[in-house]
This record gives C-alpha cells, structure tokens and sequence, in this order.
C-alpha cells in the first residue's frame, strides 16, 4: 500500500487515492495507518464529512476519546443528519462519562 502512495502523482483527477488507502486500511483493521491517509486525503480536498467521520472511528476504536470526539462533531457540522456520525458521537459520550 505505501508502494501505491508513494508512486502516486496528483494529476488532478476526481478520485481520492488517500481516502481509498485510508478506507481499506481501516477495513483491514489499522486505524493508526488509516488516520495518516485519511489526513492527507483532507490536505488534498478539505474537510469532507465522510473523512471526519472515519477519523473518529479510527480514533475511537485506538480509544483516544477527545479525538474522535473532535472529529465526529466536525462531520456532524458538516452533515448534521448523518445517522452514522450521530451515533458515533453517543457512544463517544458515553464512553466520556464512564471514564
């Protein structure tokens, strides 16, 4: 995977290499590796509520609570009906008050 990356040339086209990377990663189950491509995938196109929200879950799931906090409120302030992000956001909080 990083072979992929570290060939790849930015020439414009529609399709988010980095987020694809970070996607699979995460599916693979490294949540740590994901964050890195899912970060230059917002450096690249700006914040995108589905990249947010995948960063949460990687943060969540690596149980750093205020980052995936962090980043589900950004996708929610992006998408505020995603279904997904919102329930993240209450696990999130009450994992934070069971700490």
């Amino acid at each position: 995977i990083e072979a992929v990356w570290e060939r790849y040339y930015d020439i414009g086209e529609v399709d988010d290499l980095a987020g694809t990377i970070g996607q699979l990663l995460y599916e693979l189950d490294y949540p740590d590796d994901a964050i890195v491509y899912f970060q230059q995938s917002m450096q690249r196109n700006g914040r995108i509520a589905m990249t947010c929200y995948y960063i949460a879950q990687c943060y969540f799931e690596l149980d750093d609570l205020p980052q995936a906090q962090n980043y589900v409120l950004q996708s929610l302030e992006l998408s505020s009906d995603d279904e997904l992000a919102q329930t993240l956001e209450k696990r999130i909080q009450r994992e934070l008050d069971n700490a």
